[in-house]
């Protein structure tokens, strides 16, 4: 009997040991993946968690959120360089340098309106950038061919066109109203590409402002 019992304890530590040893391997196993998939992201220029340009739709743009309160923004991105205001609403607007060479990069425009009907603060409601280096999580961005982006995210529907009767040129709005994520896209060479990409509430038209962000080009569709 007290063999059979020694057996036992044996054969019970044996497979703790196991166990303890399998866990290792797991837990060393997704410390690679992971590792694996940072490097990977890296390597793509797809920005990884807690970037700076990181885009989240329907929530982040880089450092800025839906609903944070403009105080907060301008104590980040500083003054604006220019903006439109009308009826308790606004598009705040930064011109974006490079980091090498201090030169223009783009802009970023933040729409704010009134939080609530005492009207004491403001908060972001739209967030738009035009410029390379922003980017969600699976590489949706500026400068893409629309049929990749669409592919990595098929709710995008066209839902507008404007024309710039000037330089004769045409830009066309794509949302996913679901998401929260659009793009102005242009087309090149045969081609079109995003050219700007916004975030707004989800469920919420990216139209649905009071200011446009497209000052002389002329609505069509």
């Amino acid at each position: 009997m007290n063999n059979i019992k020694l057996v036992c304890i044996g054969l019970f530590a044996l497979n703790i040991g196991c166990s303890h040893s399998d866990k290792r391997v797991v837990d060393q196993k997704d410390s690679t993946d992971r590792d694996q998939a940072t490097i990977a992201l890296k390597e793509t220029g797809i920005p990884s968690i807690g970037d700076p340009q990181l885009v989240v739709p329907g929530r982040q743009m880089g450092k800025i959120s839906i609903g944070q309160d403009m105080v907060e923004v301008f104590k980040i991105l500083g003054k604006p360089d220019d903006g439109d205001a009308a009826m308790g609403k606004a598009w705040s607007i930064w011109k974006l340098k490079d980091s090498e060479s201090g030169s223009d990069n783009g802009e970023m425009a933040i729409y704010s309106t009134y939080k609530d009907s005492t009207m004491s603060s403001k908060v972001v409601k739209q967030v738009m950038v035009n410029t390379g280096g922003y980017a969600t999580k699976n590489g949706l961005q500026n400068n893409a061919d629309l049929g990749h982006v669409i592919q990595g995210l098929p709710s995008l529907k066209q839902i507008a066109m404007y024309v710039d009767d000037a330089k004769k040129d045409t830009l066309y709005v794509y949302d996913s109203k679901e998401e929260g994520l659009s793009f102005d896209v242009k087309r090149a060479n045969d081609q079109y590409f995003t050219r700007a990409m916004t975030i707004h509430p989800k469920n919420e038209s990216v139209s649905n402002t009071y200011l446009t962000i497209h000052p002389g080009w002329r609505k069509v569709q």
